[in-house]
C-alpha cells in the first residue's frame, strides 16, 4: 500500500489520532510500524497524547507521573525512530 493510497483510504486516521502515524504510515515509509515492534511503547504513546489532550482541551493539570510517562514515552519514540532507516525509493 502506498502513503497516498493510505491517506485518501482512511483520512480521519491521519488527521485525528497522531499516534497512528507510528503505525500504518510509518510502515509504509519506512518498513516499520511501533505498533507492531513496541506495544507497550505504542500504549505509552497514547497515554501521552490523551494526557496531552486533557491539558490542552480541558485545562487540566498533569500529575508527575504523568509527566515522567509522558517523557520517557517521547524519549522512547525519539530513540526508535532514530534507529529506523528508509525503504528504498523502489519499495515505496
Amino acid at each position: 500500500m502506498h502513503l497516498v493510497t493510505l491517506l485518501f483510504d482512511k483520512p480521519r486516521d491521519y488527521s485525528v489520532a497522531a499516534v497512528a502515524l507510528l503505525d500504518e504510515p510509518l510502515k509504509i515509509v519506512s518498513g516499520h510500524s511501533l505498533r507492531e515492534a513496541d506495544q507497550p511503547l505504542y500504549r505509552a504513546v497514547e497515554q501521552l497524547f490523551r494526557v496531552r489532550n486533557k491539558i490542552v482541551h480541558s485545562g487540566a493539570a498533569f500529575t508527575k507521573p504523568e509527566l515522567v510517562s509522558a517523557i520517557n514515552a517521547a524519549e522512547g519514540v525519539g530513540r526508535y525512530l532514530n534507529g529506523l532507516r528508509p525503504l528504498a525509493m523502489d519499495d515505496l
